[in-house]
């Protein structure tokens, strides 16, 4: 029985997967499966994987209609492993990836999902940069509600016990795609199990404009469609609903303001959206600033 399966949902996404793949079957560590579910691609995908012959790898076809999050349920079901380790096909990990998971596995039996940094790399820039993830904290689930997601989906490894036990799965509703992974780790978070983040820096993830999370309006919304669930399972009063709404909004206006910035580049948003955060959400504005301020001076 393997230790880890390794799940890569993909579509059309041939010119990354070799590496991916690779990247797996590079580690260090060997008792692991590679489940691929291919959304039937329509590019080279099937004749790259067709050049493997590892035994380690196992191909789902399904069509999953655009919601990545059930092929990634897909795979779940259908895999042999003690840990689900995921893996965006765009994505890769470096050789001592899974060996440091596995060691950290046996010497913290209370968590239940792991995350390692990243290096990301802007396709379009070709800028690299660090992206470190947490921290953990010990009412996370509220932490994640008032200051976002801090943890990736080809970044962490989770107990396949506590998904079964749980019964948690990622959500199949299309107004949540992009921000499935969101609402993933928060049902995890929501019932108490503990996460831990690790210094290391132990893969690769690229940012491109073919990525659906690139998507700036798409995501927002289904970010928004995550917080509203949550919300409205966490507050029955409408009063105290819309209260919550208005002060988790803070992680999304964040988002808004690079997309202006950056993106766009336009100045005179950016700087009313700033006013904006510092006026209504002081305390978590300094924050965000402080630690932006601690990473560039690393």
């Amino acid at each position: 029985m393997p230790f880890f399966s390794v799940v890569i949902p993909t579509y059309n996404q041939a010119k990354y997967l070799k590496a991916s793949v690779d990247s797996v079957l590079s580690q260090s560590y060997k008792n692991f499966e590679i489940i691929i579910i291919d959304n039937y691609s329509t590019d080279e995908t099937q004749k790259i994987i067709k050049k493997y012959k590892s035994k380690k790898i196992r191909t789902i076809k399904f069509r999953n209609k655009g919601i990545i999050g059930a092929s990634r349920n897909l795979a779940i079901k259908n895999s042999k492993g003690q840990w689900i380790a995921f893996l965006d096909s765009d994505d890769m990990w470096f050789t001592n990836k899974l060996q440091i998971i596995f060691e950290e596995i046996n010497k913290n039996k209370n968590v239940k999902v792991f995350c390692s940094n990243e290096l990301l790399e802007n396709l379009e820039d070709e800028k690299k940069k660090l992206w470190f993830y947490g921290p953990y904290t010990n009412s996370f689930y509220d932490y994640l509600l008032n200051n976002g997601s801090c943890i990736a989906t080809s970044a962490s490894v989770v107990d396949k016990n506590i998904l079964k036990k749980e019964k948690i799965f990622f959500n199949e509703k299309k107004e949540f795609v992009t921000a499935e992974d969101f609402d993933f780790f928060l049902n995890i978070a929501k019932r108490g199990y503990k996460f831990k983040f690790l210094d290391n820096i132990l893969g690769k993830r690229l940012i491109h404009n073919e990525s659906m999370s690139s998507r700036h309006d798409f995501h927002k919304k289904a970010i928004n469609s995550v917080y509203k669930k949550h919300v409205l399972k966490k507050y029955k009063n409408l009063c105290m609903q819309k209260i919550a709404l208005f002060r988790f909004a803070f992680p999304v206006l964040l988002m808004d303001l690079r997309f202006f910035l950056l993106k766009k580049k336009d100045y005179l948003k950016s700087i009313n959206l700033l006013l904006f955060m510092i006026i209504f959400y002081p305390i978590k504005s300094i924050r965000f600033f402080f630690r932006k301020i601690k990473l560039f001076v690393f």
